[in-house]
């Protein structure tokens, strides 16, 4: 995160530097899509370097709508443990939140920890109990509820959510590579443009963004990261925004200690 957040207000110096004039996006990298001749119909390539592509994508396309409801049937259906992390910097200073989500489906325990500018926020459920601890400064609250259903809240929380629907719905991918990730075949793709108007969460002029998606061939987003600069009301602002699917299938929930203290205390 260091580095990341060095290159963020580094990033940030030089656009300063340079007036923010002239700056523009990365060109799209050539695909190696096929084009259709004059005899075929006009469909999308659907192999890219020999890996099929997932339902919902082309080498130079994503149906946000498709992968988004891909990404969390499939989270839905398994353990998952997923991180989100946005970093904001500004005249203002540096602000960063990150959040980390596992899910065990079987043990039926979830457990969420998210760490915001000034607070912390974590939540435990299991079959039939949820508690929520918050801790602000030097005050730290937790409250305990019943769980009607572990499988709703094991569902709800796979949900793609704001960051990544952001990342999706504001962006243009183009293929330019493939990987191997636990035993699937994955597509790597470029970010080829970006607007800012699409969303609050980024500034509405866009100077120099950088970024890339790694899904694989069952629809499943391993990783999504993507880092903007832009204008403001005349302030430059730096974001790096990121979601990755950092464990599919058997992850481990361990009860955090404050739990076990609370459940003492009544």
């Amino acid at each position: 995160m260091d580095k990341r957040l060095a290159a963020l207000i580094g990033l940030s110096v030089l656009v300063v530097l340079a007036g923010c004039n002239g700056a523009t996006g990365p060109q799209s990298p050539s695909s190696t899509t096929t084009e259709p001749g004059q005899n075929e119909t006009d469909q999308p390539e659907v192999v890219y370097n020999g890996v099929q592509l997932p339902d919902g994508t082309t080498a130079t396309h994503i149906n946000e709508t498709q992968v988004l409801t891909a990404q969390q049937s499939l989270l839905a259906s398994q353990d998952y443990r997923v991180g989100i992390n946005l970093t904001h910097a500004a005249a203002r200073g540096v602000a960063n939140t990150t959040t980390i989500i596992a899910s065990n489906r079987s043990h039926q325990q979830l457990y969420l920890q998210s760490n915001l500018p000034g607070r912390t926020l974590e939540e435990y459920y299991t079959a039939n109990r949820s508690l929520s601890r918050t801790e602000i400064g030097n005050e730290t609250s937790v409250r305990e509820s019943e769980v009607d259903s572990f499988e709703g809240i094991h569902k709800r929380k796979a949900r793609p959510g704001d960051l990544l629907t952001t990342l999706l719905t504001t962006a243009e991918f183009t293929a330019v590579d493939t990987t191997a990730i636990d035993g699937h075949d994955a597509i790597v793709y470029n970010i080829t443009d970006v607007s800012g108007s699409n969303s609050s969460r980024f500034p509405p002029v866009i100077e120099r963004f950088n970024g890339s998606m790694t899904i694989d061939d069952r629809g499943l987003i391993r990783d999504i990261s993507l880092t903007t600069l832009g204008v403001r009301n005349g302030t430059v602002e730096a974001m790096f925004q990121e979601y990755q699917t950092l464990k599919y299938g058997d992850v481990r929930v361990q009860q955090p200690g404050w739990v076990q203290n609370q459940s003492q205390g009544t």
